[in-house]
C-alpha cells in the first residue's frame, strides 16, 4: 500500500512541476532620454504627438528618434528632460497594421528630471516639405504660422489653433 502512495505522491509532485510557469531572468534595464518637446508625426492613418528621445548609447548624441510611444508609469511634462530606466519588452506585430508600437516601454525610475529655461523654440528645419494649406496656429513665440508644419519646421515646438491675438 505504501508504495502505491508513494508513486501517486511522485507522480503529482513532477506533474506539478511540469505545470508551473519557469522563472527566467530579469528583462534587461535600459536608459532613454526624453527631450523636453513633443513632435508631431504622422501614421498611416492619423497625425499624433510624439515623444523625441535616445536610448542607451544614443544618449548625448544628435540623433533623436522621433515616435509614438508611450511608457507605462510615465506621465511627459513639456519642458523637462527626462533620464529614465525602462524596460523595453518586444512586441509581436505579426497581426497588426500600421501604427502599432514594436516594443512595449515600462518606466522602472526617473533618475532625473531638469527644466529647460526657454523651451519655447528649437533650431528650424529648412529641408522639410509642408503644405501651403492656410490652418493658423499660434506657436508659443506669439507669432502666427500658416500651418502647424510651417511652425514646427520653424522650430517652434508647441502651438494653438488659430491665429495669434
Amino acid at each position: 500500500m505504501y508504495p502505491r502512495l508513494y508513486f501517486l505522491f511522485l507522480l503529482f509532485s513532477l506533474s506539478s512541476c511540469e505545470q508551473s510557469s519557469v522563472i527566467s531572468a530579469e528583462e534587461p534595464i535600459s536608459t532613454m532620454r526624453i527631450d523636453y518637446y513633443s513632435s508631431t508625426c504622422s501614421g498611416a492613418f492619423f497625425v499624433q504627438n510624439c515623444l523625441n528621445f535616445q536610448i542607451d548609447n544614443e544618449i548625448g548624441s544628435d540623433q533623436w528618434r522621433t515616435q509614438a510611444i508611450s511608457i507605462e508609469g510615465f506621465k511627459f511634462n513639456y519642458g523637462y528632460i527626462y533620464d529614465l530606466e525602462v524596460k523595453i519588452t518586444p512586441i509581436d506585430i505579426s497581426n497588426c497594421a500600421d501604427d502599432c508600437p514594436d516594443n512595449r516601454y515600462e518606466l522602472v525610475r526617473i533618475v532625473t528630471k531638469s527644466k529647460v529655461d526657454n523651451p519655447c523654440v528649437i533650431a528650424s528645419n529648412p529641408d522639410q516639405a509642408c503644405t501651403k494649406e492656410y490652418m493658423p496656429v499660434c506657436g508659443c513665440n506669439k507669432r502666427t504660422f500658416g500651418n502647424s508644419c510651417v511652425a514646427a519646421v520653424s522650430g517652434i515646438t508647441t502651438w494653438t489653433l488659430g491665429a495669434c491675438d
